[in-house]
């Protein structure tokens, strides 16, 4: 096996999150598509003559950091609420 089951429960768990949270959810993941591809383009675009590949990698690094960070917001959202209903 591949171990890919964990890709697949949090590709689910993005789906469910999508499909059944609140604004909020798909704003973060709207945000997070958006970084992700800008990310690429960044790191795309320090491969082109002239471009110092220096300046544009720790840009799209952050760039990547900063989407991985709206995903984990998203994953840990329904934990947060069903522990704000316990207390």
């Amino acid at each position: 096996m591949l171990g890919l089951d964990v890709y697949v429960d949090v590709g689910s768990e993005l789906v469910t999150a999508w499909r059944h949270g609140p604004i909020l959810v798909r704003r973060l993941l709207s945000a997070a598509l958006v970084l992700v591809s800008v990310a690429i383009i960044v790191a795309a675009v320090g491969h082109l003559p002239g471009v110092n590949p220096r300046v544009t990698e720790p840009i799209a690094g952050a760039l990547g950091a900063l989407a991985a960070v709206c995903v984990l917001g998203v994953l840990a959202y329904p934990a947060l609420g069903t522990k704000d209903r316990a207390d």
